[in-house]
């Protein structure tokens, strides 16, 4: 009888102790990856395959007419693995912060020569800028 006595007890104190506790938390979210684009170039549709050194031309598209704004607004390098970065203060140059509650971006222009000017190729994209994260773009070469 005192076991059960004891269980009950227990019981009872256990359901307290779980019904008092609040449960209502909120978590602050921290950016821990700033807004950034990296192209990517590769050579005759091998991923595998980048091309180190290539010229890479950055344009927006116009939205009223489809083409192409020149002159680019960025003209970078890749790096030895056949990529390069924009950081979120260059992407501030071409997507400047848009009035609330709209979303910041637009069409790209994605021009690519390697090296020796021998390959080249390009690509239109959509791009919107998010708060954090990384977005990739993929040029092919041939």
């Amino acid at each position: 009888m005192k076991k059960i006595i004891y269980s009950i007890i227990l019981f009872s104190l256990t359901l307290v102790l779980l019904s008092s506790c609040s449960r209502d938390m909120e978590f602050d979210t921290l950016s821990v990856t700033p807004p950034s684009l990296n192209v990517i170039v590769y050579i005759n549709g091998n991923q595998a395959q980048r091309s180190a050194n290539a010229t890479v031309a950055i344009s927006k598209i116009n939205p009223a007419d489809g083409s192409v704004i020149a002159p680019s607004y960025f003209t970078k390098q890749t790096d030895a693995s056949g990529s390069l970065k924009l950081t979120n203060a260059e992407l501030l140059q071409i997507f400047p912060v848009p009035a609330t509650g709209q979303p910041r971006g637009g069409k790209l222009y994605f021009s690519a020569k390697s090296a020796n000017n021998l390959q080249s190729g390009t690509l239109t994209s959509a791009y919107i800028n998010m708060t954090d994260g990384e977005t990739w773009q993929w040029v092919n070469i041939q």
